[in-house]
């Protein structure tokens, strides 16, 4: 069994240094078949995340259970019993935690799941930086930890399925979405067309990957092009809605006005001239 523990001298005492939230402590675990780790919820005032790198170990949070495999993720909040049991020869993970005024709300704001999610390779390199930091704790290193939970926890949401079919499809429907979104005639039907695929199914495969539908996604790939035309060019307003695939002159206007609150005109002279 191999274990590596860096934290505050003082665990429980908030650095004097005032941040939203603070990384407390970080490490890894290696742990042999049934072994089992627990402590009671009072003792647990923080947010800790798992990220399995080999095996599978059973974590239990309230009344359930679940295994956490290679490549998955998952996090205890504070006031939550701590019971960790190794279900394989070798069961290893790396993990952090995080304790401070918003340290729960940041967690809760990613919106992952309160079970096991899938996430990827772990970014080891990141969780060793942690460590390094965490045993220099001067200002500069207690910012930077934040930095790096957070990429760590972004990471977490962007696992790469493209080899599944769900991955393929959307990445394919992305790709074409950015080649074509020029074509005025180019929407969602005719994606689904190109991708063999129903319409009805695409939106939910869409959706359960990129959290927004598949019309939502093209309308602001089509803006957020427009919006750069906007700033960078001298192009007349009907030409940027043209080249973006939006060529009806009102309909352009109101679409940019509802996504930056001011007429195209008006966002390209606030963006000239501040």
């Amino acid at each position: 069994m191999r274990r590596i523990i860096c934290s505050r001298t003082d665990p429980n005492k908030l650095p004097s240094l005032p941040l939203p939230f603070y990384v407390r402590s970080c490490g890894y675990n290696e742990a042999e078949n049934a072994w089992t780790e627990f402590f009671p919820a009072e003792a647990r005032n923080f947010v800790q995340i798992f990220w399995c790198v080999k095996g599978k170990g059973e974590i239990r949070i309230g009344n359930s259970s679940y295994e956490l495999h290679n490549d998955e993720i998952i996090y205890y909040l504070p006031g939550e019993y701590h019971f960790l049991t190794s279900r394989s020869p070798l069961w290893a993970y790396h993990w952090f935690t995080l304790d401070g005024p918003m340290a729960v709300a940041f967690m809760q704001g990613y919106g992952y799941p309160r079970e096991t999610m899938l996430a990827g390779p772990c970014p080891v390199d990141l969780f060793l930086q942690l460590e390094e930091l965490m045993r220099e704790m001067s200002p500069y290193s207690q910012r930077k930890m934040l930095s790096i939970a957070i990429d760590i926890l972004a990471l977490a949401g962007s696992r790469d399925d493209s080899k599944s079919s769900c991955g393929q499809v959307v990445s394919r429907f992305i790709e074409l979405s950015k080649k074509n979104y020029s074509n005025s005639t180019l929407n969602v039907n005719e994606l689904a067309d190109q991708l063999e695929i129903h319409r009805t199914t695409l939106t939910r495969l869409f959706k359960k990957r990129m959290l927004i539908s598949p019309g939502e996604y093209l309308m602001q790939l089509r803006l957020q092009r427009a919006l750069s035309l906007l700033r960078e060019t001298d192009h007349p307003v009907y030409e940027v809605g043209e080249m973006v695939g939006i060529p009806h002159r009102g309909y352009f206007c109101r679409l940019i006005r509802r996504a930056v609150g001011v007429s195209p005109k008006a966002y390209r002279e606030r963006v000239n001239y501040g």
